[in-house]
């Protein structure tokens, strides 16, 4: 028989995971569009805010997951 594990079950909208996408997401956009930065420096922007968003997300699933969502239950 399988061991059970309780965890706190949270809303979707209150993932690290989630809000730490779509901020990257957004400040990538604003980069791009916005004539801030001269185009190459923008390019560099934006790999670097990727790139860093993703390592991020990574930490955040992997060392500070003590929650599941509802979704992930099934």
């Amino acid at each position: 028989m399988a061991d059970t594990a309780v965890v706190p079950v949270k809303p979707i909208w209150a993932s690290k995971i989630i809000w730490t996408q779509v901020g990257a997401a957004f400040i990538s956009i604003a980069t791009a569009v916005l004539p801030v930065l001269p185009p190459d420096k923008a390019a560099v922007a934006a790999v670097a805010i990727q790139s860093a968003s993703a390592i991020v997300t990574v930490m955040f699933r992997t060392f500070f997951n003590g929650s599941v969502s509802p979704q992930s239950i099934g």
